[in-house]
Order: structure tokens, then sequence, then C-alpha cells
């Protein structure tokens, strides 16, 4: 964005009621921009004052757009959350502009990166690029995250006229959606007339998570997501490395703040906590791996006048496990119940299936289970667990797991063997986890020679993903 760009930026927003300390927008490169102090200020000194009316909203979205409109009638046919909403309003806006027209949506739009820009965010890889996440949680996560902006712009397209009207393309639409996922805020919902319909902004890899915030009263209520102009040109740095500022909303004004948690000095850049992000969340939403800091408490804080949220987040490698998989560790074989083998694969089938269709969104392969498992993820150790030793029971120990279930409608792979049934399966559910871990730490592609930045990020999943392996 040129720096004239930018003052005209602000000046517009300034004309509409927004307050800035010395700040400056600084130009790095062709995509990196940061904001720096342009004089020394004091911890707590408010830097950015923005009205909520000046922020862009899902209900901003809807009221001001009619595709929006039509996203949010279709909302139960295709699935419309908060993100689509902000990003449907940018296209929006774009085409109606052909030239900077001196307005502040116009100098918003302009102040946005190009596709070019966005191309270190891995839904924006190249094929050549993506092909080193190929078994990994973020090669997984980007591979639902396409498909659901396809199918996303598909249906809409057919149900909107006003939407294709704005959107001429997936290429045009992935633009949108790239910049809101990286750029936006997390708010609590309160503030708003809308219902909350999840959000794909700043600290959950899951788009359908709901961010919580807690109120005086204790209360979890939910965020929306919501794009505020020159506040989302501020880099992340987490509380661990020394942010310089917190954003959030004034309880008394209403107003979205960018504040100082530390003297800052003149020439220093402004940086704010997109939260404790894992490396696979802060690759995928913002196209930077976070390196690995030691954990401190949860970043939740707040005082009298101001709601600030902050989350943690952990890395996870995506543990698949199939049924086949896991009976090839066992040593069924040597067993005298060897006659029954046929019965028994049917009766394990049976149970490995009766979750089937009750996890929407993971496009896993018949007799084919995920588990997300981390280092300290005890509830996802456990669905691991209860998965091998289901997969290499006998026929008396299936049996005895069956009769030892409390609840016989909740007689999943995953929860029905909580528990560790004798000392033979327990050996050969524990042989086979060692045996799968060893495949999957075996299988990663490494890039040979690393070209780019976006090959870099991969390897720096890989080996973080190994190191969980390895744990295991």
């Amino acid at each position: 964005m040129p720096s004239s760009r930018c003052s005209d930026l602000i000046r517009l927003l300034e004309e509409r009621g927004a307050v800035f300390g010395a700040i400056e927008v600084k130009r790095l490169s062709e995509s990196e921009r940061m904001v720096i102090a342009t004089e020394d200020a004091p911890k707590g000194e408010t830097l950015m004052r923005i009205p909520m009316d000046l922020g862009l909203t899902p209900s901003g979205a809807v009221e001001k757009c009619g595709a929006a409109e039509d996203a949010i009638l279709a909302a139960d046919a295709i699935g419309t959350r908060d993100s689509d909403l902000l990003a449907i309003f940018l296209l929006a806006r774009r085409a109606r502009c052909s030239a900077y027209s001196g307005n502040i949506e116009d100098a918003y739009i302009s102040s946005l990166p190009t596709q070019k820009e966005l191309s270190h965010l891995p839904i924006n890889w190249s094929d050549a690029d993506a092909q080193w996440l190929k078994r990994t949680g973020v090669g997984a996560e980007r591979i639902l995250r396409r498909q659901r902006e396809a199918d996303f712009f598909r249906n809409l397209s057919l149900r909107s006229e006003s939407f294709r009207g704005i959107v001429s393309s997936l290429d045009r639409w992935m633009w949108a959606k790239a910049n809101v996922q990286s750029r936006g805020f997390s708010i609590p919902s309160p503030l708003f007339d809308t219902a909350p319909r999840g959000t794909c902004i700043g600290e959950q890899v899951d788009e359908n998570a709901h961010h919580v915030h807690r109120d005086d009263n204790d209360m979890m209520s939910p965020k929306v997501a919501a794009l505020f102009p020159l506040a989302d040109m501020l880099n992340h740095r987490t509380h661990q490395e020394g942010c310089s500022c917190e954003f959030g909303v004034e309880r008394g004004s209403g107003d979205f703040v960018i504040r100082t948690v530390s003297s800052v000095a003149a020439g220093s850049e402004l940086t704010v906590s997109y939260g404790s992000l894992s490396a696979s969340v802060s690759l995928l939403n913002y196209g930077f791996v976070q390196e690995a800091i030691a954990p401190g408490p949860q970043q939740q804080r707040k005082d009298d006048n101001f709601i600030f949220h902050g989350t943690i987040e952990s890395d996870f490698v995506p543990m698949v496990l199939s049924l086949d998989q896991i009976s090839r560790h066992s040593d069924l074989h040597e067993s005298n119940e060897t006659s029954n083998l046929s019965d028994l694969l049917a009766a394990k089938t049976n149970i490995w299936l009766r979750d089937e269709g009750n996890y929407p969104g993971f496009n896993w392969l018949p007799m084919e289970r995920q588990v997300n498992l981390g280092i300290g993820t005890v509830e996802a150790a456990i669905s691991v667990l209860s998965l091998l030793r289901v997969g290499v029971a006998t026929m008396s120990e299936l049996t005895e797991i069956l009769e030892s279930a409390e609840d016989k409608s909740d007689e999943f792979a995953t929860t029905i063997a909580r528990d560790p049934v004798c000392w033979r399966n327990e050996r050969d559910a524990i042989r086979a986890f060692e045996g799968i871990v060893r495949l999957q730490a075996e299988g990663y592609t490494h890039p040979a020679d690393m070209k780019n930045a976006n090959q870099r990020s991969a390897r720096k999943i890989i080996d973080r993903e190994k190191s969980i392996l390895k744990h295991w």
C-alpha cells in the first residue's frame, strides 16, 4: 500500500471519529509491512481507537450487501460462517470500485494484500510447495479448507445472482477469504445484533469452533469475526516474546482499542499477540510457523474497562488408524481362537462402523479413523488406545469389552475400550501403536533443496510433527 494511501486511510478514519497516536506504516518489501511508533509511548497508552461502526462485522456485511443476505438465507444448506459474510462484503466493495475514490471502504480495500502477496498462506500454496505437506496435519487441513471454499463458492453461486455478480472466479473468493482469515479479529458477540455462526479468525484450526470470552459473571459467551482498518496491519509476537500492545473492546465506549502493554521507544515495531499459537495454526491462518515457546499461563486478561482475549494452542499429529492396519500387529494367528477369525473380523467391523458418518467434514476412507494426537492430549491418547484394543482383540477379549461397556448406545471403537482388557491385549495394542508411530514417522517427505519460504515452513511442520511422534 503506498504511503500516501495509508495517510489517506488514517485521515479518513480520523474524520469519522478514530483516534491514532504517533504511528506510521512502514513497507519492508512487496508483501511485508509493519506499524512503528514514531515517538516514545509509555505503558498503557492508547495508540489506536476505532469506533465500532468503522469496523466491519457480520451484521454490517448483511446490511450493506445483498449477496451476504443471500448467504444468510441459504446458511442451513451451504453452512455460511461469519468469515464468509466478511469476505462477500470485501468482494462486493471491490467490484463496485474500479479506482480509488477517497472513502474509507475504498481506502481499506486498497490496503489489503493481493493474491500474490498472500501466497505464503498454505491455502494458496502451489502444488509444488503443497506436496511437502503430504501426511502432515497442515496438509490434511489445507485440503479440507480448499474443498470447503470451493463447495461454498459453487453452492452460493447457484443460489445467488448477486453473488455471481461480484465474484467472477474461485481465485477471487480465495483472495477474500485469505484476507479475512489472516487479518480478522475475534471480539465478544454480545456487542452485535447477530447470532454467532462460528469464526475462523484467530487461534483455532477448526473453523467451526466458537471463540469464547469469560465475562464478569464467569459466563461463556461466543465471539464473532470482525475487521478493523489499520489495526489489522500489526504483526504478531507472543506475550512470552514481548509483544508491545494488546487489543480489545473498551467497555464504556465500545470502541476497538490498541494500547501498549509496555513502554515503546520511537522507531520500534508495534506488535500484538494473535494468541499462543501452535506451529500448525500459525502457518494455516497467518502463513508463518510459530517457534516453540515454553507454555505459560493462559493469556486471559481483563480490567474494568477493557476486554482482552487469548488462547493456548498445541501442535498435533493426525494419527490415522485402520482396522486392517492394527490387526496386522496382533498375534491372533498364534491364538487358539483362529477358527473364529472371520466371525471376529465381522464383529470388529460392526463396532468400527457404528460411528461412521458421525463426523461431518472428515474425509476418512472406509474403515479409517483419525485422532489428532499431541503432547499432553490425554483424551486423544485414550481414543487411540481404545481403537488399538478393539483392533487386536481376540473373540473372548472382544466379548469382555462389549460386556463391560457401561453405555450400550456408545459402543464406538474410539470409546468402548478406554480401559485395559488384559495383559495379552494391552501388549499387542502397545506393539501396534509403536509400529504405526514408526511407520508414520518414516512416511514424511522432506524437501531436499528448500527453494523458498513455503518449503522451509513445510520442513518446520514436519520436524514439529516428528518430535511429537518421537515423544509417543
